[in-house]
């Protein structure tokens, strides 16, 4: 008798997104850019609506708005044209808000933006906008970034719920983290909040090394393809130190 098929797997239920009221509130504690506050219940009413494509494009001109303006705000002291006049460069890039110094007339000193924000945030958004690499395009399921949207590498009927969750977790968190007190964050901001404190990277090369050697491990233990596997990691050892 032929076997069996195996069962459909369960559908994956749709985020629970916050409603209009929550993400009001949210934008009212200053990250998101007040001329752009309308675009976060945008975004998050074309999430529940199917279109997730439009809700992450939307929500990731939040995010880069958002991390400019508190990249500014953290570096007030150094002056309007260090932070925004440079001969070299149109505008601030996602490279320049997360260097981890800030060039002046006197040299270059330490980004306050850091400590505002801590490691476990500058990890989630260095997963995000840094540590980008091919492997991600060939991932199961496909990353769904900024740059393989932008740059047309994601189907647009192919960005799951869960990526578009993912970037409002990072905007709400980011709102918390970077509030001044004087308004109490809602239960969608304090959930991201906590989400975000507890972030551990994942793309980052030494991070991506060290997965890389618990496969070895588990290959030797099991007494098969530890040779293999070890030509691996010398392999990613080698491309993950060009990119660092």
């Amino acid at each position: 008798a032929p076997a069996p098929a195996p069962a459909p797997a369960a559908p994956v239920p749709p985020p629970a997104w916050p409603s209009d009221e929550e993400l009001r509130d949210a934008a009212a504690l200053g990250f998101v850019p007040p001329p752009h506050a309308a675009l976060l219940l945008d975004a998050v009413r074309c999430a529940r609506c199917g279109e997730q494509w439009v809700a992450l494009a939307l929500l990731h001109v939040l995010l880069e708005s958002g991390v400019r303006l508190a990249y500014v705000r953290a570096n007030a002291a150094l002056g309007g044209d260090t932070l925004l006049a440079h001969p070299d460069r149109l505008h601030l890039t996602m490279e320049t808000l997360l260097s981890p110094t800030v060039p002046t007339a006197d040299g270059l000193v330490p980004n306050a933006l850091f400590d505002r924000l801590g490691d476990e945030v500058l990890g989630a958004l260095f997963d995000e906008f840094v540590w980008v690499t091919t492997e991600d395009e060939a991932a199961a399921p496909p990353r769904v970034g900024r740059n393989q949207l932008v740059h047309g590498h994601t189907p647009l009927d192919g960005v799951p719920a869960a990526a578009v969750a993912g970037v409002l977790r990072l905007v709400l968190g980011l709102s918390g983290v970077l509030a001044d007190g004087s308004t109490p964050p809602g239960e969608s901001v304090r959930s991201a909040v906590a989400t975000l404190r507890a972030y551990r990277p994942r793309l980052h090369p030494l991070c991506r090394l060290d997965a890389e050697l618990h496969r070895v491990l588990a290959g030797g233990a099991d007494g098969g393809g530890a040779e293999a596997a070890l030509l691996a990691l010398g392999a990613t050892r080698d491309a993950l130190l060009a990119e660092v």
